[in-house]
This record gives C-alpha cells, structure tokens and sequence, in this order.
C-alpha cells in the first residue's frame, strides 16, 4: 500500500514540533548548525507552519515569517534526505504562499 501524502499548515503545538523534527534532522544533524542559531526567536507560538507527511512521518518543513505589513519571508525549507527530489519542498513553498493574506 503507498504512503500517503498530506501537507498541514498552522501554528498548532504538534505543527511546530513535526517542523522541528524535521529542522533538527537536516540543519543540526546533517548540516551542523548550532541548535543555538537554527532554533531562534522567530519559534513562537504563533508562528506558521507548513509540514509535508508521509504518513504519520514529517518530512518536509517550512516556516512563515512576517516581516512588515503586506510582506513576509519563506524560511527554514527543508526536506529530510531520503525523500529529496521528490517536490516536497515545492509543495511546502506553494503552501506557504498560498497561506500569505
């Protein structure tokens, strides 16, 4: 049977931690990125998040950051190695713009 595929976008408590599990994998692990610096203080509560599963598993991430009225950044894309190259993270960003106001 195939994995299915589903993308959430929100600021829930579970939408922050699939992102961070993603992050914490690709930019600590993979990349070596402080914790320090990859984690900052743009993780709020209220912050946006748009999460690509496979099945229960988060794979790909993205984070919505406004940066002023009418505009915001895209930032913190990232997909886990095993599932790269697949159009995960276009389908991140596509979900993300589409959730701009």
């Amino acid at each position: 049977m195939p994995s299915i595929e589903r993308t959430t976008i929100g600021s829930e408590e579970w939408q922050r931690a699939a992102s961070i599990y993603v992050r914490y994998k690709v930019f600590v692990l993979e990349r070596g990125i402080a914790k320090e610096d990859e984690f900052d203080q743009n993780d709020t509560e209220e912050r946006v998040y748009a999460n690509l599963f496979i099945g229960e598993e988060p794979v790909s991430t993205g984070r919505f950051l406004p940066v002023g009225p009418g505009q915001a950044r895209l930032t913190r894309i990232a997909t886990l190695p095993n599932f790269r190259g697949k159009g995960y993270g276009k389908m991140i960003i596509s979900s993300l713009e589409a959730y701009a106001p």
